[in-house]
């Protein structure tokens, strides 16, 4: 019932995706997408992954190691500059993982006591390195970060199901893959007012022990490399709008 709201502010962008996909889980629908039509949307169905499901079945579909994937929520109205701003700070740092708001740990609390660094935070045109990218303001993606491993563990922890954001983040971790957050707008205390978040109250973060699973995703990263989030600072780095998209550029 919010989808059609959130596929109006992709169909809205500044710049178009050249494909929008939409997974479907075949334990929750039927197994004939035609009931299910959106004008300008792949609509395809598969196996229930919960929120990871946005881009582990595009892994399998999109080959080129330079095809820029964005994955969104289907809850959210997005901004009509989203797909470019992202794409922008992407020419400028092409080995980053990139999204709007994020967080980093905080080890002088405890291993998985977190900084949420979002629009409260000052400098609202600089990149700032995090530890976990939050996906549902929108996240961007090389294909080339990911390998077929990724399945791996997603398949090796349940908990995962409910936090893709410390499954991605931390598989872009083990590979030395950085993650920068930066700001819609350029006065951060309007940026609430640019995203219209419709689910906040039915999404997974509201089940019994959500937080909980949470710490046992980063504990599962952890235990494989105590230094998979690593350390990190603020790049102090101004974001400029660019004119150098061609019409040859396939993004």
């Amino acid at each position: 019932s919010l989808l059609d709201r959130t596929l109006a502010s992709i169909q809205h962008q500044s710049l178009a995706p050249d494909v929008v996909y939409l997974w479907l889980p075949r334990e929750r629908f039927a197994e004939e997408v035609g009931d299910y039509r959106f004008s300008g949307v792949d609509v395809r169905i598969g196996a229930d992954l919960g929120p990871a499901m946005k881009l582990l079945p595009v892994l399998d579909i999109e080959s080129d190691p330079e095809t820029l994937i964005i994955t969104i929520d289907d809850d959210v109205e997005y901004p009509p500059g989203l797909i470019e701003r992202l794409v922008t700070a992407s020419r400028q740092h092409p080995d980053q993982a990139i999204g709007f708001t994020g967080w980093v740990f905080d080890p002088q609390t405890s291993a998985t006591s977190i900084v949420h660094l979002n629009a409260s935070t000052p400098g609202s045109t600089q990149l700032q390195a995090v530890h976990v990218l939050e996906g549902y303001r929108g996240v961007l993606y090389r294909r080339r970060f990911f390998e077929r491993d990724i399945w791996d563990h997603q398949e090796a922890l349940s908990e995962f199901r409910f936090h893709d954001d410390i499954l991605l983040s931390g598989y872009l971790g083990s590979r030395g893959i950085g993650r920068l957050v930066r700001w819609y707008g350029a006065d951060p205390q309007e940026e609430p007012y640019h995203w219209q978040l419709n689910g906040e109250h039915i999404g997974l973060h509201t089940t019994v022990g959500w937080l909980e699973r949470g710490k046992s995703c980063v504990e599962y990263w952890l235990r494989r490399d105590a230094g998979v989030f690593g350390f990190v600072e603020p790049l102090g780095l101004s974001l400029v709008r660019t004119a150098d998209r061609g019409a040859g550029d396939s993004d």
